[in-house]
């Protein structure tokens, strides 16, 4: 059997990284968490993932100073980046956008919204 995908979740909040890997793991990825920017940056230094799903509300580094950073890094710079935010105007996503971010989901994130976002970097869910 081929090893599935590794997905970062980067939360602040438990209950947003247990829904997301309650979305994930039993579709066979790989999840990984980080529960601030600052250990994002470090979990991504040690191993870059397929994806990163990542918060922009958090306290210290935002998700935004995160993709930022990861834009600005040239061994990071291609990792793709999702926005999970509860944010949801037009001006959020072209902030979420010009930060960096490939695509940006609005919390709460549906199965099917996830899944989309996931078609689109060439990842699918197991089930179909």
């Amino acid at each position: 059997m081929t090893e599935r995908p590794q997905i970062l979740i980067v939360d602040d909040e438990p209950a947003n990284l247990k829904l997301l890997g309650s979305l994930l793991a039993p579709e066979g990825f790989q999840v990984k968490v980080a529960t601030s920017g600052e250990q994002a940056m470090k979990v991504l230094s040690a191993s870059l993932p397929a994806l990163m799903l990542l918060d922009v509300i958090m306290p210290g580094m935002s998700g935004h100073d995160v993709c930022r950073s990861v834009r600005a890094d040239p061994d990071m710079q291609a990792l793709p980046i999702v926005l999970v935010t509860g944010a949801s105007t037009d001006a959020d996503r072209a902030e979420g956008l010009a930060a960096g971010a490939n695509e940006v989901l609005t919390k709460p994130v549906s199965r099917e919204a996830l899944a989309l976002a996931l078609e689109a970097f060439g990842l699918r869910f197991a089930s179909g």
